[in-house]
């Protein structure tokens, strides 16, 4: 029977309250920034900026994730500071993002998402409901107006606005045309004319109505650009990982206990349509029960994006009351596809397409398994949470990042030094600094790169360490000395010049002005500096500095995203290398190498 996670649901309850506020906020400065004259674009990206909508989010995400995660483990005084780099840090899904990548992945597309419907309604957002109603009610005159009474060319102005507001931008000129034909004909009309005074007054509202832009429209755009369209990704990202988090939690809980010997799926009451998790609760793959999964043999869960079927141990006589029958059955119980065949054959035929759609459908009757074409089928996986609460309670008294902050504070020690002496060097050679306000990585974001250096690391070399890595970040300070296309080689030698006089050395170089693969235009200069930091030194002319930081950020940022196709990544990186393709290349770049 369908149940409810009445815990996730609560958690995710009081999430979606918190960004309701946020959203709030967000709504009333887009629409501020839009009454003074911005752009859609510059207003957005704005009020992102000023409510500090990213770093407000995603730690009430993070921290409603270790909350799912602490429910499922039913140990509420766990360390939840260690906790929430497990599950910030480590992958669970098959794309091998962790939840750090995810969030930093939704940045750009959240951003985006506002934009385009904010942008789409302002160009197209004119008063079409108000339009229609206003032809079928009479204009306000109090009678209805019979659709053989209104004129061609306003049923084609009608017909075409209706397309452009479903989002077909093919009828754009066709809907252009009809406005300027209705104009036409609305002006030709005359009070001897055929039509009343009072109807010639009701073309012309609508008409008015239809080209005006209409600021309600506006508004209704902006709200339900930030409070839907972006809470779906959002709220995406939470159902998906609150129910990951308690589900890993709840495996970890219940795996080494000898009183529980399966799993059961449990629909949820809320699950909105026939899929996967039907099957998942529904059949008896096993021989165990409808639904019911030997332990360690389990569905992928969750099983899609909003997934949030809850799970339930099955503890011993719950399959059969005679212990003996009940060993042997768990004992013999293995993967039996066939079974899924026989619900398949009595399933209607819309529920069938339901499940594997058109093409599987057919590739089933002729005979092809269903193992090929069930839409989300991912097979039968072996539970592997990455919490272990066997070591919980040693893991929570200690620091993973004991280390790690030691090479992070040495190097917050050794900048303020460096930075006075790249800075004087570089006005020295005639060029300036830009970006010296991000110099230093902040914490957080050291961290994470420490991470995630560390998951690609260790694959190759269980014995890294954090702290290894750590060691090898390059990064963590950075600086941008800019000159114009003529002066760059210039500067760029007397500054090499200045550090290795002071006891600095170049220890990497990358000079990417005619790469043809990467669409970054700059010179990158790893310098070790005498005291043993190692930092980054660019060096931009102000159109390539301006490109990156820009246009080319934006683009990227969409190029990176798991959910943009292999087309449209094709598209953006041929978009990207047209905009470098048209920097003027500094002269003499071509020596540095």
């Amino acid at each position: 029977m369908p149940r409810r996670n009445d815990d996730l649901q609560r958690l995710l309850s009081e999430y979606q309250r918190k960004y309701g506020e946020l959203s709030a906020e967000v709504i009333e400065l887009i629409k501020k920034y839009l009454d003074e004259g911005k752009t859609a674009n510059a207003a957005v990206t704005q009020a992102l900026k000023e409510t500090g909508f990213f770093s407000r989010y995603e730690p009430e995400l993070i921290a409603v994730v270790a909350s799912a995660a602490l429910k499922g483990l039913n140990k509420p005084q766990t360390n939840d500071a260690v906790l929430r780099k497990i599950l910030l840090h480590e992958e669970w899904a098959p794309d091998k993002m962790n939840l750090s990548q995810r969030l930093h992945g939704a940045r750009p597309e959240i951003r985006q998402t506002i934009i385009d419907s904010l942008t789409t309604s302002m160009r197209l957002g004119k008063a079409w409901i108000q339009t229609a109603r206003d032809l079928y009610d009479g204009y306000g005159y109090g009678n209805k107006t019979a659709q053989s009474e209104v004129p061609e060319y306003l049923k084609r102005l009608i017909d075409h606005s209706r397309k452009v507001l479903t989002g077909d931008q093919t009828a754009m000129d066709k809907y252009q045309a009809a406005i300027k034909q209705a104009e036409y004909q609305i002006n030709k009309l005359s009070s001897g004319d055929a039509p009343t005074k009072a109807l010639k007054a009701a073309y012309s509202e609508l008409l008015d109505a239809t080209v005006k832009l209409n600021q309600e429209a506006i508004d209704r755009a902006i709200k339900v650009a930030v409070e839907e369209k972006s809470r779906y990704i959002t709220e995406r990202i939470a159902r998906t990982e609150i129910s990951a988090a308690w589900g890993e939690a709840f495996f970890a809980k219940h795996l080494d206990d000898s009183d529980v010997i399966a799993f059961r799926w449990v629909l949820n009451s809320r699950h909105p349509r026939y899929d996967i998790c039907d099957v998942y609760a529904t059949v008896d793959l096993f021989g165990l029960g409808p639904g019911v999964y030997p332990k360690g043999k389990y569905p992928r869960r969750p099983a899609h994006p909003h997934c949030m079927c809850p799970i339930e141990p099955v503890f011993a006589g719950e399959i059969h009351i005679d212990p003996g029958k009940e060993e042997d059955m768990l004992k013999k119980a293995s993967f039996n596809p066939k079974v899924l065949d026989e619900f398949l054959e009595s399933l209607p035929h819309d529920k069938q397409l339901q499940l594997l759609g058109q093409a599987g459908l057919k590739a089933w009757d002729q005979g092809e398994s269903w193992q090929n074409h069930l839409r989300l089928w991912e097979g039968i996986e072996s539970v592997k949470p990455r919490i272990n609460p066997n070591s919980f309670a040693d893991l929570s008294g200690k620091s993973l990042d004991t280390e790690v902050e030691k090479w992070y504070n040495k190097t917050v020690k050794a900048e303020p030094k460096i930075t006075r002496k790249i800075q004087s060097i570089v006005e020295r050679a005639g060029g300036t600094m830009e970006g010296l306000e991000f110099r230093l990585k902040t914490k957080d974001s050291y961290l994470r790169k420490v991470e995630s250096d560390f998951n690609l690391a260790v694959k190759n070399d269980p014995s890294i360490t954090r702290a290894y890595v750590a060691g090898k970040i390059n990064d963590a300070i950075r600086y941008t000395a800019i000159a114009d296309e003529d002066n760059l080689y210039a500067v760029y030698r007397r500054i090499v010049s200045q550090l290795k006089m002071n006891g600095y050395e170049v220890v990497k170089l990358k000079n990417t002005w005619f790469d043809t693969v990467n669409p970054y235009r700059g010179v990158n200069a790893v310098i070790h500096s005498p005291d043993g930091q190692n930092f980054e030194l660019q060096f931009h002319t102000p159109a390539s500095f301006d490109l990156k930081q820009n246009k080319l950020h934006e683009l990227y940022e969409e190029f990176r995203l798991s959910t943009t196709s292999a087309s449209q990544r094709e598209k953006l990186r041929l978009q990207m290398m047209q905009l470098s393709q048209g920097l003027k290349r500094p002269r003499n770049i071509e020596k540095i190498r």
